[in-house]
């Protein structure tokens, strides 16, 4: 603050009292600017903290995603077993399709080997599916070899 000093003031006196003021700013700047680097660093930190938790989150999610949609397919599967079984050929048919766009879904969560293995189950799907018409009992294996892929890609 600003003051006016009175005439009978002691020069000397009030100039060690502003540079011993002064000195003790000088310092409280220094340890001010030491403290804002600090918590500056600590920021970062705590920003790749949360980046980690973060892609690990999605990582973790996709995961429980890809197993859950294995799990509905698998559901379908047996499904079709069992319309297979009942000789239900327009069933079995929709049931594969479903099968098929539930498995494309998958493939767009999944690594680059389980999209592998769903590539080469959605072409014995097809095969099921054509055999479906003639040969259930061909059919019907397929789909049992179906239900062992979609079960070994989880692993």
């Amino acid at each position: 603050k600003m003051t006016q000093l009175p005439a009978d003031a002691n020069l000397p006196k009030v100039i060690t009292s502003l540079n011993s003021t002064s000195t003790k700013l000088a310092s409280m700047e220094d340890f001010l600017k030491k403290e804002a680097s600090r918590l500056d660093g600590d920021i970062k930190k705590q920003a790749e903290s949360i980046d980690k938790l973060n892609k690990d989150t999605i990582a973790m999610t996709q995961k429980n995603t890809f197993d859950t949609l294995m799990a509905i397919i698998r559901g379908h599967i047996l499904k079709t077993k069992l319309e297979l079984s009942n000789k239900n050929v327009g069933v079995v048919k929709n049931e594969l399709d479903l099968v098929n766009d539930l498995l494309t879904k998958a493939s767009a969560i999944a690594t680059p080997e389980q999209k592998k293995a769903i590539g080469e189950i959605q072409a014995a799907l097809q095969k099921a599916k054509t055999e479906a018409d003639t040969n259930l009992a061909a059919a019907s294996s397929r789909v049992d070899l179906l239900w062992y892929d979609v079960v070994k890609i989880q692993k």
